[in-house]
């Protein structure tokens, strides 16, 4: 049985609850980004099982359809977070820091 929330779950942890990494979490992290951006999971369904069945074949939402202001690489980012394989994300959560500490920077310039 998978154990978890489907909107937030990576794909191999719905496969297997034993098969999680660090890139399990930081898919997690992806799609928690993706809805605090958003407004809305990466995922929509009437159910956990529609749900999951997107998650597995890496279907999520477009972040570029809710909001035009997020700059494409911060897209990049959250999309590379949300890839179906593991081995696509990120490779450590410093890589994820990084990539958002320069948008969190730029944020500050800007305003």
């Amino acid at each position: 049985h998978a154990v978890g929330t489907p909107v937030y779950m990576p794909p191999e942890q719905a496969r297997n609850a034993k098969s999680v990494g660090i890139q399990s979490d930081l898919y997690s992290l992806g799609a928690t980004l993706f809805h605090l951006l958003a407004g809305v999971p990466p995922f929509s369904g009437t159910g956990a099982g529609e749900i999951l069945a997107q998650v597995m074949e890496g279907r999520h939402l477009a972040l570029a359809e809710f909001r035009d202001d997020i700059p494409d690489t911060l897209i990049s980012l959250v999309d590379q977070m949300l890839e179906l394989n593991p081995k696509n994300r990120p490779e450590s959560a410093t890589e994820v820091l990084t990539s958002l500490s320069v948008h969190a920077c730029k944020s500050r310039v800007d305003r």
